[in-house]
């Protein structure tokens, strides 16, 4: 014969997804006390007109004391009878399969009694169902405010080349790339011999100029010292004649 568990109609009920949620997953199980071929005390308390009476048929102390004393509770709507009986059943007996069946039951019939009943029963659900609630609806094609392009300001030509020749004595700021631009720029005496130090090719404007003013301020201590000297062009080197004729002596 089956157990029989009546829920009170009064009040708020829980939903029904709620219950099929819980009957899906076992929580509303109810363990089975005794073996196939013998029913025992659950047939007594069942057909029993006075289930009271039936009760004291149990030794107290035992699983099943606590397990039918609580459900006859829960079923009469004595909820609050079941919070000592509980406590010492889960003491005694630890967490055990009808334990949490009583506490699964108790937190459903209790849901709506109160307009604060609601709240633990639903925490609860969602503790013991490992249900979270983190999705979050997608916006699409939402108006961005960020900049779609860097700001040239910041990073030109013009900005970086001046930042560069006033944070350095040379030309250390520049990449190689740079050289041909800077060889048509007017620098000061340091850059200008930085610049033909670190040139390894003739194929830039000015090369003759910039010697011969390199060689003229003394910087330079005589031709052939720097290794764009030794790069220059024919056509180059009678430019760099015409410019200073006594490096014929």
């Amino acid at each position: 014969m089956t157990q029989r568990f009546s829920f009170p109609m009064a009040g708020a009920i829980a939903p029904m997804m709620v219950l099929l949620a819980l009957a899906a997953t076992g929580l509303l199980s109810p363990a089975p006390t005794a073996q196939a071929g013998t029913v025992g005390f659950i047939e007594d308390f069942a057909l029993a007109a006075d289930r009271e009476q039936a009760l004291k048929q149990l030794i107290p102390g035992t699983a099943d004391y606590y397990y039918y004393h609580c459900l006859h509770y829960l079923n009469t709507g004595q909820f609050k009878k079941t919070d000592p009986l509980m406590k010492l059943w889960v003491k005694r007996y630890r967490e055990t399969a009808r334990y949490w069946e009583i506490r699964h039951r108790k937190m459903l019939l209790t849901y709506g009694e109160s307009d604060k009943s609601q709240a633990p029963t639903l925490a609860y659900l969602r503790w013991k169902l490992g249900l979270s609630f983190q999705h979050q609806r997608e916006e699409l094609e939402k108006k961005s405010h960020a900049p779609t392009a860097l700001n040239q300001s910041l990073i030109s030509w013009d900005t970086l080349a001046r930042r560069a020749m006033a944070r350095y004595r040379s030309i250390s700021g520049f990449e190689p790339a740079s050289y041909y631009w800077l060889s048509q720029q007017k620098l000061d005496k340091y850059k200008r011999h930085s610049l033909l130090a670190a040139l390894r090719r003739p194929d830039v404007p000015n090369l003759a100029k910039l010697v011969a003013a390199d060689l003229s301020d003394n910087t330079s201590r005589r031709f052939g010292s720097l290794k764009s000297h030794s790069k220059m062009l024919n056509s180059q080197l009678d430019e760099l004649l015409k410019l200073k004729p006594d490096l014929l002596n």
